[in-house]
């Protein structure tokens, strides 16, 4: 005989057994979930009530199914669509968020390996956090007839976190960045993470989009840069000086020349930073780690930085 406790202890027992979300741990969630809802009605209405709280799927079909199962719409918090790991292929297929609906109760959005279109962004106004990983701005399949490019996107009132990881803007199809990356459509972004963690060094790397985020940077308080394979933040174009209001800042610099980033983050960073974090990309070979010596050059960087006085440390 299991003794009654009260509900807040019993959801918060159930959080606590679960693994952490992701593509990966789903299944195991969702049979431990299963097992709990045989043990009595309360149980299942909060093992419920936790299974929908977290919602992975892999597209906007999937997504409309499981929102159509009563109470899941009012459950649902966080939203992962996708998959887990990169495509292959250029071709990424559409999300299709209108025919999904997301619910108001929804504040977290993760997207991977989807492209997003221009006409899915006015359902996504209400969102508070926004991951975008390996994904497309515009129409990616060549077989869809051009669009013309909308005059303007829509306002991201309540945005605070962005996330953009391997970005391909088909510009074709969708805005430059400078047309649509600024305070005007993002006026409470405060959070943001830009990089690459793949081979192609051509994603997103269209003219303007290492100026772009210029216009958002006075009003940022925390920053990610993931070089990759690539040089984001290396460059004279990228606007460190202009972050004023930056206290956080996460640097993932490239194996061959882990110091250029460090250099041009921390000489030009105008503000005192209240914490530093500098990692390794996970998703790139690690060989580079050992030939290089890719901890030695970080820790000098640093001795340096800290040595010619930088105005970041």
């Amino acid at each position: 005989m299991i003794p009654p406790l009260p509900t807040e202890i019993l959801h918060h027992i159930i959080k606590l057994s679960l693994p952490v979300v992701s593509f990966k741990s789903f299944r195991e969630r969702y049979d431990l979930l299963l097992v709990y809802s045989l043990v009595n009605s309360t149980w299942r209405a909060l093992g419920r009530k936790e299974l929908y709280e977290e919602l992975l799927v892999k597209d906007s079909r999937e997504a409309a199914a499981v929102l159509s199962v009563e109470g899941a719409r009012e459950a649902v918090k966080r939203v992962h669509l996708g998959c887990d790991e990169s495509l292959a292929s250029d071709e990424l297929p559409d999300v299709d968020l209108g025919t999904v609906e997301l619910p108001r109760s929804v504040k977290e959005l993760r997207i991977s390996g989807l492209c997003v279109n221009a006409e899915d962004l006015p359902s996504l106004g209400h969102l508070e956090v926004i991951h975008l990983r390996w994904f497309g701005l515009g129409y990616a399949m060549s077989s869809l007839p051009a669009l013309p490019i909308p005059a303007s996107l829509p306002l991201f009132s309540s945005l605070s976190t962005l996330s953009l990881l391997d970005p391909y803007l088909f510009l074709q199809s969708f805005p430059t960045w400078t047309r649509w990356f600024n305070p005007t459509h993002f006026p409470l972004l405060r959070q943001l993470s830009l990089g690459f963690t793949y081979s192609l060094q051509e994603l997103g790397e269209d003219d303007d989009f290492h100026e772009a985020p210029s216009f958002l940077a006075p009003q940022l308080t925390t920053l990610s840069v993931t070089q990759g394979f690539s040089e984001l933040g290396n460059d004279s174009d990228f606007p460190w000086t202009k972050f004023i209001a930056l206290c956080e800042l996460a640097l993932f610099p490239n194996y061959w020349q882990p110091t250029g980033l460090l250099r041009a983050a921390l000489q030009s960073v105008p503000g005192s930073l209240s914490m530093l974090r500098v990692g390794d990309c996970r998703d790139v070979d690690k060989r580079y780690q050992m030939e290089n010596a890719w901890q030695e050059d970080v820790l000098g960087a640093l001795a340096t930085a800290f040595a010619e006085g930088s105005p970041s440390l």
